[in-house]
């Protein structure tokens, strides 16, 4: 089951051509448990997979209101702590809406004890976030891009996945190269 985003959907943060997102959230406790998201937009997409440092990149797809979502995520989770040290990197991208940032992604993170890399969608149209990820992708959620350890998108996993199913899509990925 998937849940099925409406391009209109993806434009919540689009305010007369500027992005329109909080800042990054700090805590006063600088516990590795405490959630940072920050916004990911067109340069900070593009960054993040051309700076792999050798490291498999997890991209995971994600909102708090989609079922699929919050049911895969512990296997995520689970993928980050037993991957982490392996060369592995698991990210987050939400979608929700900006607005809801400090009263829904980042307690439901917390909540998680996400360790992972998080972020906000924050690309300027919902097109732009979904070609630049896979111009096959339909905008479905939950949705994994696996990439190779130089930035190459290999998988594209559509759907709520199991934790054995995105660790071999890592060990797929890892013995490419």
């Amino acid at each position: 089951m998937n849940c099925i985003i409406l391009p209109f959907l993806l434009t919540w943060n689009v305010a007369g051509g500027g992005v329109s997102v909080p800042s990054p959230v700090h805590f006063a406790d600088d516990s590795k448990s405490r959630p940072k998201v920050t916004v990911l937009d067109e340069s900070g997409f593009a960054r993040l997979v051309a700076e792999r440092k050798g490291k498999i990149l997890v991209l995971n797809v994600w909102a708090t209101w989609c079922t699929p979502c919050v049911e895969e995520f512990p296997d995520l989770a689970k993928l980050d702590r037993e991957y982490k040290d392996k060369n592995v990197q698991v990210v987050l991208v939400s979608i929700d809406d900006s607005d809801d940032l400090k009263t829904k992604v980042i307690p439901f993170l917390q909540s998680h004890h996400a360790a992972m890399k998080s972020f906000i969608n924050g690309f300027s149209t919902a097109e732009k976030f979904i070609n630049t990820l896979n111009a096959s992708w339909s905008g479905a959620i939950p949705a994994t891009f696996v990439f190779d350890a130089k930035g190459k998108q290999h998988l594209f996993l559509l759907g709520k996945q199991s934790y054995q199913t995105f660790k071999e899509a890592v060990e797929q990925v890892r013995t490419l190269h």
